[in-house]
């Protein structure tokens, strides 16, 4: 329809001309950021050994440190996905990055259960905030053709993360003890941040948000990284009509019920056998050695590989649902 066409503007053109610098220089810095986070996903495995001789902490107290970092995401994903589509996605995700290095480094100051276990909340608000504003700043700046290719990509970064993760705790957790590994962990985030003056609001966003010319102009930055001929750039994007402004929460439930329900527990099933696997495998494994501990955060990182990989080529060639079959 027509006005279908208006709100394909912004992706039509970024379809046009590919993936190029701009796109390299975005999957660069917010690999930074998903490599980050998969290293402090699994700092908590490596560190509850160490907390629980430090402080002699309880099994169910070293549960709950262990679940604090996910209580911290939930939330942050609610609050940091409301926030980007109200204030957009690029000023939402510095403000998550900010937050998550903060309280990341405030964790290696912890003097307590109770102090460890807020600045952990706190990380996990930050880091909540950040995958869900940051998939979306990316899958709106690349072509569609690729996004099944580059957030593959980005996924294996993250798994890139924790493997590294493994061997900075072989390195600094004997000598340096647990605090440092937490600053050490937490630190690549301040690049990602200081990088975000290198990055465009999303021109998608803008343009739902009723603001075309703010869309144009970050669209032609765009282009203009890539290396496009300014005659190429479009000069202007027509507005959308108000009623193409921003989906309301209620309409996933009102109008495709059936939908979420199915994917929401999709992924709340996932989330519930993988951080299970990540936690308790290193952990079990650190029982019979110190060395087997860091094995178990290898093999519990890499084996992500292969998968991540093959579902980036398979999205497109079978689609995403027989994809997700397979995986399951």
């Amino acid at each position: 329809s027509k006005d279908d066409s208006f709100e394909s503007d912004v992706q039509r053109c970024i379809d046009t001309h590919g993936f190029g610098r701009y796109q390299w220089r975005l999957l660069g810095i917010a690999g930074i950021g998903w490599a980050t986070d998969g290293m402090e996903m699994f700092v908590m495995a490596l560190i509850l050994p160490e907390l629980s001789r430090e402080w002699q902490l309880s099994a169910e107290r070293l549960g709950t440190l262990g679940g604090a970092v996910f209580g911290g995401m939930g939330l942050g994903a609610w609050f940091w996905g409301s926030m980007s589509d109200k204030h957009g996605r690029l000023r939402s995700y510095a403000a998550t990055l900010l937050i998550a290095l903060a309280f990341g480094l405030a964790s290696s100051l912890s003097q307590n259960f109770w102090g460890l276990l807020l600045t952990r909340v706190g990380f996990g608000f930050g880091v909540g905030g950040f995958l869900p504003v940051c998939t979306a700043l990316f899958v709106e700046s690349v072509p569609c053709s690729t996004r099944a290719y580059t957030m593959a990509g980005v996924n294996n970064l993250f798994t890139v993360g924790a493997c590294f993760e493994a061997l900075l705790g072989m390195l600094i957790l004997p000598t340096l003890g647990w605090r440092w590994l937490l600053v050490f962990s937490v630190s690549p985030l301040l690049i990602s941040l200081l990088a975000t003056c290198a990055l465009q609001e999303s021109p998608e966003w803008l343009l739902v948000s009723g603001r075309p010319e703010a869309a144009q102009a970050a669209l032609q930055k765009m282009m203009v990284i890539n290396r496009v001929p300014p005659g190429d750039i479009p000069a202007h994007l027509t507005p959308l009509p108000k009623h193409k402004h921003k989906g309301e929460l209620s309409a996933l439930f009102n109008e495709h019920t059936r939908l979420t329900c199915v994917l929401c527990s999709m992924w709340f099933l996932v989330a519930f056998s993988y951080y299970g696997a990540v936690f308790v495998l290193p952990t079990w494994l650190a029982g019979q050695s110190e060395a087997n501990g860091y094995l178990g955060v290898v093999l519990s990182a890499a084996a992500e590989l292969p998968g991540n990989i093959l579902a980036g080529v398979l999205c497109d060639r079978i689609g995403r649902e027989r994809t997700l079959l397979g995986a399951f």
